[in-house]
This record gives C-alpha cells, structure tokens and sequence, in this order.
C-alpha cells in the first residue's frame, strides 16, 4: 500500500472508504504507510476511541489526520433518537482533541456544518477543494447523518 501510494502521487488520501480501524496491528500498519509517504497527506475518520489510547495516538505521523466521527451508535449526547438540543459541542470538542484526535465531526439530523451537504442533498462526497474537515480545526463541525 505504501509504494502505491507513493506510485498514484496523490497529495491527500482518504484512509477507509468505509469502514474503520479494527486493531492496533492494524493502526500500526497505516502509521508506516503515512512514515513512507511523508508528502501525502492522510487523513482518517473513526469510532474507535477504545483503540486510539494515548499511547498510540502519541506515535501517530505529522501526516495523518484524525478525525473522531461522533454519532448516535456510541454517544452520550444522543438520547432516543434525536439530539439534545442542550448539547456542549463545543465541550466535547474540546476533550477528543485533549485526548490527540485533530478534529471531530458529530454526526447529526440537525444543519450541517459540511460545505458540500448545504448545495447537495442526493448524495454526500466532499465538495472539490473545500477540505474543511482536514483543515479547519476550530470549530466542532456537524454532518448530517446520511
């Protein structure tokens, strides 16, 4: 994986289509493929804080950004279905980034915060050139849930 990368010469790769990281082997084995590709930028959503503990997350490359996709599967903000409307976003925000992820997405049936989801309600792929949720680190981003 790690020589194709470098052989497509993308700039950005989006780890997992779908799907999610399933061990620390596995982790392990992305971090290399991020340390051989030092120019690419990686980035990754994922579920699995159990997995991501700080002593992993401490080993994690420049390169490779984390993004915690926060929903109602395993969540404590969501509460029969629908979100409280009382909910710190920014609180919670606050502590994944404490515990190493770079950003957080919350996965909501309320507005979007995601560029290409307020033009485009058929179908969810990122808008070219918008990367707001690999650049843009400031505020808790929302995605609506699809």
């Amino acid at each position: 994986m790690a020589k194709e990368v470098l052989k497509s010469k993308a700039s950005v790769v989006h780890v997992h289509e779908s799907g999610d990281f399933y061990s620390e082997a596995y982790i392990l084995k992305w971090y290399t493929i991020c340390e051989f590709n030092p120019d690419v930028t990686f980035y990754a959503y994922t579920k699995r804080d159990d997995l991501f503990l700080p002593s992993l997350i401490g080993l994690k490359p420049k390169n490779l950004i984390l993004i915690y996709s926060w929903d109602g599967i395993r969540s404590s903000f969501w509460w029969d279905g629908a979100i409280r409307n009382d909910y710190d976003f920014k609180t919670q925000d606050d502590e994944m980034k404490r515990q190493g992820f770079d950003n957080v997405i919350y996965v909501t049936d309320q507005e979007s915060t995601c560029n290409f989801q307020a033009h485009n309600k058929e179908e969810v792929k990122c808008m070219d050139g918008c990367r707001k949720c690999i650049t843009s680190f400031d505020e808790p981003l929302l995605i609506k849930r699809h």
